[in-house]
């Protein structure tokens, strides 16, 4: 799926779509091509956080108001996930080294 950045550079700030960025605060800015491994990895995170939200919010079939089927719902929503993450993902990763104000240090933003 493709999507288009919008970078635009003022005197103090880069702007990144809807983010602005101070330039005095920026350590470093890096474009990462991303491996099939990364890619495996996000889908597996994906399929594990869905699954793992029907988990949560599925009675079991132990009470006496559970579904029958509950067991299964996980396995498609796991299915689910990482089809998903597959289709939304992309050959690039745009990244920025910010340095906070507060004592957070330095973190690395896509």
């Amino acid at each position: 799926m493709a999507s288009s950045i919008s970078i635009h550079k003022t005197s103090n700030k880069l702007h990144v779509n809807s983010d602005s960025y101070e330039l005095s605060k920026i350590v470093g800015v890096q474009v990462k091509e991303l491996a099939w491994k990364d890619h495996i990895i996000r889908s597996v995170m994906l399929g594990v956080v869905s699954s793992s939200l029907l988990f949560i919010f599925l009675p079991s079939e132990n009470q006496e108001y559970g579904l029958a089927f509950s067991t299964f719902l996980p396995v498609v929503g796991f299915s689910i996930g990482m089809v998903l993450a597959f289709l939304v993902s992309s050959k690039y990763e745009f990244r920025i080294e910010f340095d906070h104000a507060d004592d957070t240090g330095v973190q690395w933003f896509t």
